[in-house]
């Protein structure tokens, strides 16, 4: 698995692209799950697929729609998450996209980064990752040169 930024460490796998209109984009290790076909406490695959919206143009594909189903393990029924559960997991899953080009601005441009991982945390709060992109940015601005430290505490975005 190596490498990687936090759809990896929050568990997401990239799975595969598809030239049809439907995309499964990533997918979850076993989670633990009551499911609803058998009955019983299982662990489950969660599955984020994106629904693309295609233009006038042959060219240009939309970002598309989110949505998450659940493959239980015990029964191989595949269904859809409640919304608010899909929510969690489809908001977590962007934010860690996110997080991965901050950590990848961070070798280039700290001071920059730190920005971004303060604006993405405050926009995002209460992710799967946010205990993780805490650790990082204090980790990050113990790092920075004392003048650099100044502006990232209370300056807001530029």
């Amino acid at each position: 698995m190596g490498g990687g930024g936090s759809p990896l460490r929050l568990g997401f796998i990239f799975t595969y692209w598809s030239s049809s209109k439907t995309d499964v984009v990533a997918q979850s290790p076993p989670v633990p799950l009551v499911c609803p076909f058998c009955g019983q406490h299982s662990d489950a695959v969660i599955k984020i697929y994106n629904h693309k919206t295609k233009h006038y143009s042959v060219l240009t594909v939309g970002k598309g729609k989110f949505y998450c189903t659940f493959v239980c393990r015990n029964c191989t029924n595949e269904g859809e998450l409640d919304e608010d559960a899909a929510r969690v997991y489809i908001r977590s899953y962007l934010t860690g996209l996110e997080y991965d080009k901050i950590v990848k601005t961070h070798a280039t441009k700290p001071d920059k980064a730190v920005r971004q991982l303060e604006n993405l945390i405050r926009r995002n709060p209460g992710t799967l990752i946010e205990q993780e992109m805490q650790a990082m940015l204090s980790k990050w601005r113990q790092t920075l040169p004392t003048a650099e430290k100044d502006n990232t505490d209370g300056g807001g975005s530029r």
